[in-house]
Order: structure tokens, then C-alpha cells, then sequence
């Protein structure tokens, strides 16, 4: 699996080994200890490092890498290509090359933990105001029960309706649209979580007005459903 061919990109920054182990299963009657496959391994890494740095297989070099890599690097380049079958430097060789690395590694994997969490965190976030959305859509207006009066556009469900219109269908003072994001996420937010703020809800003939908490419209919406 460590060749050119098996080689998987991901999220463009990553190289992953691809069929790991199958060249093993195949010539399984094949008997090699395993320092000799650990040793094989490690040179095959470095024939992949030395294809990545020159950029091409129709000439490698070290001394390509040389002259445009860090010194430790085109030495570590040359103890693994030059590795005696079954011979393997120990830990504290590449420890030693790698060392000053790590930490730098270390951040960019933390950094990119960071990102990862924060956009995961995000995703939460969206889809449970989606599901409050959802719930909205089902209940508020439905022509298919317009006789029932589990779901008649009264009490409960009265409220709902008013309620969507204060927080998509808010106009400014002359009269337009008002596509305020900020408000409908604040308010889907608030009517989540049930907070007991109060807003005034108005109906679209102007002759109704009612004040009510977000809590109280949470408790209207698991009403719907009971």
C-alpha cells in the first residue's frame, strides 16, 4: 500500500495509505520476520517522501531535495533510502530529527481541532432551530384540518400563528420587508430555550394585541403536539 497509487488525499492537507495489509494477505505463504517488513516499510516512506519532494518520478534526487528543503530533512531522507535489509534505526534517531517539529504539529492539530469543534458546534446549533422550524411549519395554517379543532387557528395554535408573522413578516416604518436575520435567530433562540422575556404580539388586522413570554409559546408548541 505504499505506493504512489494507493495514496489518499483528504481534506487536502492529510496523505493517508490506502489497502494497508493487503500485499501481506495475498503472499501470506510468503515467511518474512518482521524487522524485514518494518525495514521494507520504512524504505518505501522514504522512496514516497522522495516522490513528493521532487514532485515527479521521472527524476529524484537528494540532491533536488537539498537545495530546496531544510538540511534535517534531506538527512532524513538519506539514512532511510540508504537502510541495510532487516536494519532499522531505533526511536531516538527520529525522535531526534523530528523533535524540534512536533510542537509545531502539535498546534496546527490542535488549531485544527478548534475549527473542527467550532463548526461542529455550529451544525448543533442549526438543526435545532431547524427542528423548531419544522414544528412551526406542521402546526401553523394546515388546509388539510381546517374542520378539526385539534389544529383550528385558536387558542394555542392562534398564538403560533401570530407569533410567526412577529418574527418573518416584521415590516419597518415605511412599510417594507424587514429581513432581519438577527431577529429571527435571537427569537427562535429565546423560544427554545423558553425564557420568560415577553413580546407583543400583534394580528395582521391590527385588532388584536397580545403580550405573552417566549416560554409561554413554548409550552403553546408541546401543547400542539400532545
Amino acid at each position: 500500500s505504499l505506493t504512489p497509487s494507493k495514496l489518499l488525499i483528504t481534506n487536502k492537507i492529510r496523505i493517508r495509505a490506502n489497502a494497508v495489509g493487503m500485499h501481506n494477505l495475498l503472499q501470506k505463504d510468503l515467511r518474512q520476520n518482521v524487522q524485514e517488513q518494518q525495514a521494507e516499510d520504512v524504505w518505501r516512506v522514504g522512496q514516497l517522501l522522495m516522490l513528493m519532494a521532487c514532485r515527479t518520478a521521472n527524476s529524484t534526487s537528494l540532491e533536488v531535495v537539498s537545495r530546496n528543503y531544510s538540511k534535517q530533512f534531506a538527512q532524513l531522507l538519506q539514512n532511510i533510502l540508504t537502510i541495510q535489509k532487516g536494519i532499522l534505526p531505533n526511536g531516538s534517531y527520529f525522535a531526534h530529527l523530528l523533535g524540534q517539529h512536533a510542537f509545531t504539529e502539535l498546534s496546527k492539530i490542535n488549531m485544527l481541532n478548534d475549527m473542527l469543534y467550532e463548526n461542529l458546534y455550529k451544525e448543533l446549533q442549526n438543526g435545532r432551530l431547524l427542528r423548531l422550524l419544522v414544528k412551526l411549519g406542521m402546526i401553523n395554517e394546515r388546509p388539510d384540518d381546517s374542520t378539526s379543532m385539534q389544529w383550528a387557528d385558536s387558542g394555542d395554535r392562534y398564538l403560533l400563528k401570530l407569533f410567526r408573522d412577529f418574527v418573518f413578516h416584521q415590516k419597518t416604518e415605511d412599510g417594507r420587508p424587514n429581513l432581519d436575520f438577527g431577529h429571527v435567530v435571537e427569537s427562535l433562540n429565546k423560544l427554545d430555550a423558553g425564557v420568560r422575556e415577553q413580546m407583543m404580539l400583534l394580528s395582521r388586522d391590527e385588532k388584536s394585541v397580545l403580550v405573552v413570554s417566549y416560554k409561554d409559546m413554548k409550552q403553546a408548541i408541546i401543547a400542539a403536539y400532545d
